[in-house]
């Protein structure tokens, strides 16, 4: 397959997986919107206006950009070019940029919390990604003692130009398996 069809599967899972408020089931509390390639970013980091979702009427809420900066391919069976299975490890980057109303860092993190634990949550809850495309697997790892989900956060920072806004920025890094004959 093609790293265009996990993200196509991965941004499809979790839109569904969004907040009610985005149509989603609501497993990923405050989640407004995915999107299928990274944000464009100042020289200072800020990512750019026109690239968040509408907020109007909500104190927080997020916006995941979807990356894969790194695949690797692996004979899984034996049998040469013929007859052979091969797993494609996709290390998918899931870039989180979470923005507040409030005024409080303590609450904008408190949020943040809500947020990535769902996030981890919807995750865990189908390794295989809702099962519509060529994800075998993620957040399973790709082998035993590997890594299956990692997540880092930055700490609260208002928004430049914004008075009373935070962001918070985080990447959640998900290993992701295709398995294809070849």
């Amino acid at each position: 397959m093609s790293q265009s069809g996990v993200l196509a599967q991965v941004n499809s899972y979790l839109t569904a997986n969004a907040s009610t408020a985005s149509g989603g089931s609501n497993t990923i509390p405050l989640l407004n919107v995915v999107y299928s390639f990274p944000p464009k970013f100042t020289p200072e980091g800020e990512v750019m206006g026109t690239d968040l979702p509408n907020t109007s009427g909500i104190s927080s809420g997020a916006a995941i950009y979807l990356y894969i900066p790194e695949t690797n391919d692996e004979r899984i069976a034996l049998g040469g070019e013929h007859n052979g299975r091969k797993m494609i490890t996709y290390d998918v980057h899931l870039i989180c940029v979470f923005f507040s109303e409030h005024s409080l860092s303590q609450n904008a993190g408190a949020d943040n919390l809500t947020f990535t634990d769902g996030l981890k949550t919807a995750i865990r809850a189908d390794r295989t990604c809702g099962g519509s495309g060529p994800i075998f697997q993620w957040g399973e790892g790709s082998n035993i003692g590997g890594r299956d989900i990692y997540l880092s956060t930055d700490l609260p920072r208002q928004m430049l130009g914004k008075q009373g806004k935070t962001v918070i920025y985080s990447l959640c890094k998900v290993t992701t398996l295709e398995i294809i004959d070849e």
